[in-house]
């Protein structure tokens, strides 16, 4: 056989090979393109809807995780559970990654007796502890937030443990152990002082939870230097007490001291 042909067959696999990397750096681009749309939804709707038409398009050149997405927020739950159930092995099954995934999509859809049965829940529960049921496998798995992103205007499927925690809270107020995640992620990333406005909204809410308060008052003094209201903090007794008294009093709008 001729050279030639032989450099004719390279070229064209070059070309073949130039074309799947050029798909993936396009794919890559409007992901991109995609996440700050949700990031900032109120000013880039357009950019959303054009990077997502093009995401959709091209599903082969993204992740597993992304083409989820992808598929979930353009209504195709159907497809996108069909996907997971098909390909989930038989080590993990439902308690793995994408058994995970599939519970929020089954939340998605407002099909929450099958968000029970892929977590293997037999008790009667909640919107909001399935949501938490499916927080703290998320966390287990080490999806725990993104950091300067939270998630909650994205679809469902590509949520962290922080959004779940997030949105239990937000269906049931009274859910402390919804707080008491949020709480723990926070820590475990070195911010704890970041849990301030957590507390301080659950107490307004439940301002009998003496525990609660406890912990409002714990991470206020941890994140004094980042809250002007706390600067004055000290050991000083009564400097504690105002402080108690200025934290409690803003959450609940009472004048009373606990």
């Amino acid at each position: 056989m001729h050279h030639s042909s032989q450099i004719i067959r390279d070229l064209s696999t070059l070309k073949v090979r130039d074309e799947r990397f050029s798909k993936a750096s396009k794919a890559e681009y409007f992901w991109g393109e995609w996440q700050a749309g949700w990031k900032w939804k109120s000013s880039l709707q357009k950019t959303l809807d054009r990077a997502g038409k093009q995401l959709l398009n091209n599903l082969g050149s993204l992740s597993e995780e992304r083409m989820l997405e992808v598929m979930e927020a353009f209504g195709q739950h159907d497809k996108a559970m069909k996907w997971i159930e098909n390909g989930l092995d038989s080590q993990n099954g439902n308690s793995g990654q994408f058994g995970t995934i599939n519970a929020s999509l089954a939340i998605a859809k407002r099909d929450l007796k099958k968000a029970k049965d892929l977590l293997a829940v037999k008790e009667a529960l909640s919107q909001s502890d399935l949501h938490l049921k499916i927080a703290t496998r998320l966390e287990s798995q080490g999806s725990s937030f993104t950091p300067g992103f939270n998630r909650r205007d994205c679809p469902l499927s590509s949520w962290t443990a922080f959004e779940h925690y997030e949105r239990a809270l937000t269906l049931d107020q009274a859910n402390l152990e919804a707080v008491i995640g949020m709480d723990r992620l926070m820590e475990a990333n070195q911010a704890p002082e970041f849990s301030l406005k957590i507390w301080q909204a659950y107490h307004a809410t439940n301002p009998m939870d003496k525990a609660a308060e406890k912990m409002l008052l714990k991470r206020a003094h941890q994140g004094y230097m980042r809250f002007p209201q706390t600067k004055a903090i000290s050991a000083n007794p009564d400097d504690r007490k105002n402080l108690k008294r200025n934290l409690v009093d803003r959450t609940t709008g009472t004048e009373a001291e606990r």
